[in-house]
């Protein structure tokens, strides 16, 4: 997919790349072909990548019809846990706190 940079205008294809930092956060970025610039995608930590792992298990139980309800359920909570971590490790990560 083709983006187009909002510091020098040029559309390029984005590649994501990552960047383990020297705590346990990982930086999912792509980088502008022509000024460099820098776009976070997203940042990820221990908490987060065991959430995922757990949401891979309530995953497999939606083929199951005894336990569709109630995985639906917990995965929305998952989803929404994880995505509230990743949204304030994004800010600290481009605003520096």
């Amino acid at each position: 997919m083709k983006v187009k940079c909002d510091e020098c205008e040029v559309h390029f294809e984005w590649k994501p790349e990552e960047r383990q930092l020297e705590d346990d956060r990982v930086v999912t970025y792509f980088t502008c072909l022509e000024c460099e610039k820098e776009y976070v995608g997203f940042v990820k930590n221990k908490e987060v990548f065991e959430l995922e792992k757990e949401r891979e298990l309530w995953q497999a139980r939606l083929n199951s019809p005894q336990t569709r309800k109630v995985a639906k359920k917990k995965l929305k909570e998952l989803e929404e846990k994880a995505r509230v971590i990743m949204d304030r490790l994004k800010e600290e990560y481009t605003h520096g706190a």
